[in-house]
């Protein structure tokens, strides 16, 4: 059994009962610190386990940093959709969402803002990103999000993020 949450209420929560906590950091991964401190210094000491930490991320990794912004519209321009506009919406493609993309000032913050968790870029700057967040946070293990519009990108984010692992 695991705890799933997103603040350090739900990081107390699992270190009461001693179990292993799951923490939503696409929402904030700025705020993963935080939890992940909560989490191991509340931890039970009458419990026979070690703390386990699993901080969710979202990422989206292509051959290039340009490609990668390209594919974080589509993500970027549903939660404009959502958020600003009131409008649900499927996932659009990236060509559609470069095409929708704000150009109101106030509303292109939101744009941008809308993958603040997020860790985008080449392959590269990725592995280094996510090495640099682990250590940082101490996660145990860390869960890929990839919000991008087709599978064939999914999975060539997935690949190219497998192959630089060895």
């Amino acid at each position: 059994m695991w705890i799933l949450g997103s603040s350090n209420e739900s990081a107390r929560l699992a270190a009461a009962l001693g179990l292993p906590y799951a923490f939503g950091g696409f929402y904030n991964r700025d705020g993963t610190e935080s939890v992940a401190e909560t989490y191991r210094t509340e931890w039970s000491a009458n419990v026979d386990c070690t703390p386990y930490l699993a901080a969710w991320v979202g990422v989206i990794a292509a051959e290039t940093d340009e490609e990668a912004e390209f594919l974080a519209g589509s993500f970027r321009i549903k939660s404009v959709a959502r958020k600003l506009w009131h409008k649900k919406m499927k996932l659009p493609d990236p060509h559609t969402a470069a095409e929708r993309r704000p150009t109101d000032k106030n509303e292109l913050q939101q744009f941008y803002q809308a993958t603040d968790g997020f860790i985008i870029g080449s392959s590269a700057r990725v592995r280094a990103e996510l090495s640099e967040f682990k250590a940082r946070t101490g996660a145990d293990e860390l869960l890929i999000r990839t919000p991008v519009y087709d599978h064939a990108s999914k999975l060539r984010s997935i690949r190219l993020l497998a192959s630089d692992a060895g």
